[in-house]
């Protein structure tokens, strides 16, 4: 039976990294900040969010053999699990340090039900996640006042916790919008990253905001 997913057992040698990395269009190189942003890039841009199949329960699920074959060859989407789970890897193959972490979508009171990822650099640690749809495109320094600009949309990590080291995530439009449009202007809703007790280190806690700096509702 095959080792569970937790710890260090990732079953990493079920993905078929550099047929990933050819999907993505990315040529291996020396992990650095450049690297990680093409790659997060390429990720979100080439294989798709999707959750269709899991409200049809035809969902082949989330284990390493299936993902390999539902994104990268059956060309297909998934969703959080499945992208960050994958990507992880492929940076592990390229030599970054990756954590990764279970969130929650909403309040932290929620059960968690998302999974991002803390990438390490020589200049302290970067925030990926790859797995939300509408959300960010690239990493993002993990720390407080951080901001990332997509074309139209700035997301700001801010310290929103008290001691554990949570943060918002604030994505609003660079110009304001009339009330009617704004839905399709900002991220939808709140997600919250916190890590898993195994893993003994607190994540980001993204809360979503409008152009008035407001949380928004999910």
């Amino acid at each position: 039976m095959p080792a569970d997913l937790t710890g260090s057992s990732w079953r990493t040698e079920d993905f078929d990294i550099p047929a990933y990395l050819q999907r993505i269009g990315i040529e291996p190189g020396p992990a650095s900040l450049e690297l990680l942003e093409a790659v997060h890039q390429a990720h979100v841009r080439t294989l798709p969010f999707t959750n269709v199949d899991i409200l049809l329960g035809t969902y082949p699920g989330a284990a390493p053999a299936a993902v390999q074959r539902q994104l990268i060859e059956r060309r297909r989407g998934g969703y959080c699990f499945a992208h960050g789970q994958l990507m992880a890897a492929a940076l592990e193959h390229l030599g970054f340090e990756v954590t990764r972490h279970l969130g929650r979508v909403g309040s932290p009171d929620r059960a968690r039900t998302h999974t991002s990822l803390e990438v390490r650099l020589d200049d302290g640690a970067w925030f990926a996640d790859p797995g939300f749809g509408f959300s960010i495109r690239g990493p993002m320094p993990l720390r407080d006042g951080a901001v990332r600009d997509e074309g139209g949309r700035l997301f700001e990590l801010s310290l929103v916790g008290g001691g554990g080291g949570v943060h918002g995530l604030g994505a609003a439009p660079r110009r304001r919008v009339p009330a009617r449009l704004r839905q399709t202007a900002r991220a939808p809703g709140r997600h919250a990253h916190r890590g898993p007790d195994h893993l003994r280190r607190p994540r980001p806690w993204p809360v979503h905001r409008d152009a008035d700096g407001q949380p928004l509702d999910g």
